[in-house]
């Protein structure tokens, strides 16, 4: 179990280990134990500083660790060796599942956002062809899971799967927003159309790349698109150029989340958002990300 990990409000805080293992039928119980800690005791005081974090950061792990087991009623294991993976899986694209005969199919939203026909064609298909639900992922993308080989081509010769790839691009594929300022009142820019048009300018200057990179989207200093965690993290900024204001970003590079996390590094403020394609085709291309 780890607790602490934010972005926004005062930066990126990687997630502290608690030195705790629980088991799968515990794992419920102990999370609302946590989650109830921090109702008990978090901030209240402002809004940027209602997040876990900061009760982490005020009371150390050790007196976290001792409350949790005490509200339990029983001590708890330690957490032995992190097992986990430093490999990052997107679950796009064709996956075998332990059934034999059966694979899971990963579709790409692209940049997360798709329409209500979308949603229902997409709901027609797992119908169709699988187990009949949908899954989706922290990456805004979609699983049609449960699905035979023998009904894999089919599946992939629908129309769908042309406008949500199973085999998109590298810049796609890496491409995370938050939702933007049409869905929020806290964003300053749209980060989706921005993120869509970029996406669009580097597949055509770029073919051929074939590099994993991940491009995060932050409407504001939130950060619900974590954009210290990614390759390049790009933070909706607005800015006066010749008089006039103008969607801008501020742009992080070399972020990363998992066992060896590390948080992106500020290269750059207030770049117009119409000028970023140029200095992002740079990064991409000679960055070493």
């Amino acid at each position: 179990i780890l607790v602490g990990g934010k972005m926004g409000s005062g930066g990126y805080r990687v997630a502290s280990p608690l030195d705790v293992f629980v088991a799968p039928a515990e794992a419920s119980q102990v999370v609302a134990e946590i989650a109830l800690i921090f109702r008990d005791h978090g901030s209240r005081e402002a809004r940027n500083h209602a997040r876990l974090a900061f009760l982490i950061e005020d009371w150390g792990l050790v007196r976290f660790r001792a409350e949790l087991e005490q509200r339990l009623g029983r001590p708890l294991a330690t957490a032995g060796q992190d097992a986990r993976s430093e490999r990052h899986t997107d679950h796009i694209g064709l996956w075998r599942q332990r059934d034999p005969g059966m694979n899971y199919v990963g579709l790409l939203v692209p940049v997360g956002r798709g329409s209500g026909a979308h949603f229902e064609e997409l709901a027609r298909l797992a119908e169709a062809y699988g187990s009949g639900q949908v899954r989706f992922t922290i990456g805004q993308n979609a699983i049609v899971p449960g699905v035979h080989d023998d009904q894999l081509p089919a599946l992939l010769r629908e129309p769908l799967l042309k406008t949500w790839p199973v085999e998109p691009s590298e810049v796609a594929r890496g491409t995370v927003t938050c939702t933007g300022k049409d869905f929020c009142a806290l964003a300053l820019i749209e980060t989706k159309d921005y993120a869509r048009k970029l996406v669009a300018t580097l597949e055509t200057r770029l073919q051929g790349h074939n590099r994993p990179t991940s491009i995060a989207w932050s409407g504001c200093p939130s950060g619900c698109g974590t954009h210290q965690a990614a390759d390049i993290g790009l933070v909706g900024r607005r800015t006066k150029v010749d008089g006039k204001v103008i969607d801008a970003v501020d742009v992080y590079i070399g972020g990363s989340s998992g066992p060896t996390a590390v948080p992106g590094i500020k290269l750059m403020e207030n770049v117009p958002c119409d000028e970023f394609p140029r200095l992002a085709e740079f990064l991409v291309r000679y960055g070493d990300l």
